[in-house]
């Protein structure tokens, strides 16, 4: 059975696009407590919380209220949330996910440049010359 004419063309722009997607942000360790660093997140971010017995916990629209940080266990989305609190003693590390303007024009720039060279490889090479 022969392959369609550009299937390796699709594969190659979808590889890139996850590559560009991935690049766009970053995830940075908050130095110092958790009242001085979690405010620095924003009310609107992501967190990964690391604690001293257990798993790392991920928490959405995080804030703090008395001894404890709260926030919810998925964004706003149809899937079931829930409410998640951890006391403020036994969070060991703070971290946070920030877009990066480097990173995300560079990746803009090499996916351009990529996909304009596939698009020039697949002219080239789909055109028959004659003499």
């Amino acid at each position: 059975m022969r392959r369609p004419r550009y299937a390796v063309l699709r594969r190659l722009m979808l590889a890139s696009t996850a590559a560009v997607a991935s690049a766009c942000t970053t995830t940075r360790v908050e130095r110092g407590p958790v009242r001085v660093a979690l405010p620095a997140t924003g009310r609107k971010g992501e967190i990964r919380l690391s604690v001293k017995n257990g798993p790392d916990v991920h928490l959405f629209y995080p804030r703090l209220e008395g001894d404890s940080v709260l926030g919810w266990s998925v964004p706003d989305s149809d899937a079931p949330r829930y409410r998640v609190a951890v006391a403020k003693d036994d969070v060991t590390s703070v971290a946070v996910r920030r877009g990066n303007t480097f990173k995300t024009v560079l990746a803009v720039t090499a996916g351009t440049y990529a996909a304009l060279g596939l698009i020039a490889l697949t002219v080239c090479a789909s055109s028959t010359t004659s003499y």
